[in-house]
């Protein structure tokens, strides 16, 4: 009896304690104290969360999430981590107006000189037909099928075959059917005899990230929980039925019906991590994907099978999306060209609109082959969301294009970026490790030999835009997860329950604190891109070396709040305010993985990130071209593709 007493004192002493700590919620603000409004200190630092993986981060898991003092415990995380600053820099901008969708609307006379920019560039409906005439595996593959060297039936047999050889070691689909593959293939090749390709895209293999819906296959944003099977779980739930529509066979993206129009091969729906909620890339339920530079490395997330089926080769092109690096990241880390553009650029349909940080876009082989996709998935649909967003659906976003794109892939002058000014927060992009640092160094080197001018530059905040980015986001999985969350039998990573749970522990005053910091970010580095007449600001993609793979992770998961915010550090303000932005393969860490440079351009410039890209890319100085090497690269030249260069 008395060690009962004991226990008892001692659990009501912590519970006392977590009480305390708790301090009823939101932190109280003490007027004179919090950063000041402007302040150019640099604020970037590490956050203050357990890690754990295997067994170990179940029972975190549970602690925050299911016992009765989670709720507390998750408050603790977010004060420990000072959130409140959010609120004191809301409270110096009174007159500022909260921002939920941050998409920029030109002035008369700039949209007019954006406009006789893109006249000057290459027509997209020519470049569909004919190409960009620099390198890209997509126009390779379209000269060997118009030369009759190979046709599509003999590729994507091939390509079907190294797909089921790697499923096991890279799990890169979580849908594919080789049945429709043949079908379309044999197509294809039908009217390739009869001189009629539909574009040059026609039999050029293309992958979809799990968030698009694609005819014939099932869509579950990467989780087993909208997976058709739980479905009579989640009614015994007592859960609506309206989330399960997501399996569908019957509805196409109007994303994948564009590549499909042109007579691409639609592989399949690409694996990625539950619900997109962690850039590592790796999700329990498919067991990947791997890196195929090294299935000891993470591939990058959540777009990560998307990544994957780039860089082992299945294909040029996978559509990804981006809410928090998700296709910049994965391009980083497993050694591709990856195109985040601007938000509301890239309309798809509503399911993921609600989320106010993602964009889709290309994971490709070469930064030509994301020219070509991004042909292919911006031009504007009349009264889209994004057209109703832009000016209600007068006219819409300003046209896509690609000026000087081509000749800078060309490298057709040492001097293709003379007059290009990028911007370096020099103490912002040395945060990163060395090598890393080294790497990305070299390439700005490089693009200083052709001419480009680097400004020094400096942005506050940039430590309280990845808080305001985490909030907002947290957020946003919280409502979106809501019903799966409070659903006993639905399936959920110990991961996902907890960065939902951390989302529906933020409170309402600091999600519309965070709207009013992105508000005033969106301003200021608009302003910046004006008065310094910047093109670009250069970071490297990712500040860390690929996290390697901890086999404990393999069943539950992990969840490593303080490593995925470092892997994020260059990313989440590109999401925030909605700036485009490219990452291409400039190098390999000391454990052999790729590092990638992020260029990030003003809005609706992705044609000026694809052209420093592109200059980066034809500079035989820099490594972009990152093959992995032995069993993990699908070879075109054994497709009989070896003279078609």
């Amino acid at each position: 009896m008395q060690g009962f007493y004991l226990g008892f004192l001692v659990a009501t002493a912590l519970f006392c304690l977590l009480l305390a700590a708790y301090r009823g919620g939101e932190v109280s603000l003490v007027a004179g104290q919090g950063s000041s409004l402007g302040d150019l200190t640099y604020d970037v630092s590490s956050l203050a969360a357990p890690a754990a993986t295997g067994h170990k981060l179940r029972l975190l898991s549970y602690l925050l999430t299911q016992s009765a003092v989670g709720p507390i415990i998750r408050r603790i995380l977010l004060n420990k981590n000072h959130v409140e600053e959010l609120r004191y820099a809301a409270a110096q901008m009174p007159h500022v107006m909260e921002m939920d969708h941050p998409i920029y609307r030109m002035q008369p006379d700039e949209r007019r000189d954006y406009e006789a920019m893109a006249t000057s560039g290459p027509d997209l409906s020519t470049v569909l037909r004919e190409g960009l005439g620099g390198f890209s595996e997509t126009e390779r593959l379209h000269s060997a099928y118009r030369s009759g060297r190979v046709t599509p039936s003999e590729v994507l047999g091939r390509v079907v075959r190294a797909v089921e050889q790697s499923h096991a070691p890279l799990r890169i689909f979580s849908s594919f059917n080789s049945t429709d593959v043949f079908d379309q293939a044999r197509a294809s090749t039908e009217r390739y005899a009869a001189d009629a390709p539909l574009s040059i895209f026609d039999g050029v293999p293309i992958a979809v990230k799990d968030m698009l819906h694609v005819k014939g296959h099932i869509t579950t944003h990467g989780t087993p929980a909208r997976h058709p099977q739980w479905r009579v779980q989640a009614q015994q739930c007592d859960a609506s039925d309206d989330w399960q529509s997501t399996s569908d066979l019957d509805r196409e993206d109007v994303l994948v019906r564009r590549f499909r129009d042109l007579g691409a091969v639609i592989l399949g729906v690409t694996v990625m991590t539950e619900g997109g909620v962690t850039p590592l890339g790796w999700s329990v339920a498919a067991q990947g994907p791997a890196n195929p530079h090294g299935v000891e490395g993470y591939s990058g997330g959540s777009s990560g099978g998307s990544a994957v089926a780039v860089a082992s080769g299945l294909t040029p092109i996978s559509i990804g999306f981006d809410g928090g690096g998700s296709i910049r990241i994965p391009a980083s880390m497993s050694g591709v060209v990856g195109l985040a553009p601007s938000f509301g650029r890239v309309p798809y349909e509503p399911d993921n609109i609600g989320a106010t940080m993602i964009k889709g876009g290309p994971l490709a082989a070469t930064v030509m082959d994301a020219a070509l996709a991004y042909a292919v998935i911006a031009p504007s649909v009349p009264n889209h969301f994004y057209s109703i967003l832009y000016d209600n659906g007068e006219r819409g976003p300003p046209s896509p294009h690609l000026s000087g794109v081509s000749e800078a892939v060309a490298g057709t002058t040492r001097m293709d970026l003379a007059g290009v000014r990028l911007g370096i927060y020099w103490e912002h992009f040395n945060d990163s490790d060395e090598d890393v640092t080294a790497a990305c160094l070299e390439a700005v080197q490089a693009l200083e030999k052709r001419g480009a001018e680097v400004v020094p530059i400096r942005i506050p905040h940039l430590g309280l835009a990845g808080l305001a980015h985490g909030i907002t986001i947290s957020s946003e999985f919280a409502i979106d997860y809501d019903l799966l969350y409070h659903a006993s039998k639905v399936p959920l990573e110990p991961n996902t329950r907890i960065t939902v749970g951390l989302g529906s522990s933020v409170t309402a005053l600091e999600v519309r604190a965070a709207a009013k910091l992105r508000s005033w970010m969106f301003s200021f580095v608009t302003r910046l891109f004006q008065e310094q007449q910047l093109d670009a600001i250069i970071t490297p993609t990712i500040a860390t070396r690929v996290p390697l793979f901890d086999r404990e992770a393999q069943t539950f998961g992990e969840s490593n709040t303080p490593l995925v915010m470092a892997m994020m550090r260059y990313v989440n303000l590109g999401n925030l305010i909605g700036l485009p932005g490219v990452s291409i393969p400039v190098g390999r860490d000391v454990n052999g993985f790729p590092i990638g440079l992020l260029v990030t351009t003003r809005h609706w410039h992705e044609h000026t990130a694809l052209r420093i890209a592109g200059a980066l890319e034809a500079d035989p100085s820099i490594q972009t071209r990152l093959a992995p090497q032995g069993e993990y690269r699908f070879d075109w030249d054994s497709a009989g593709l070896a003279s078609a260069a």
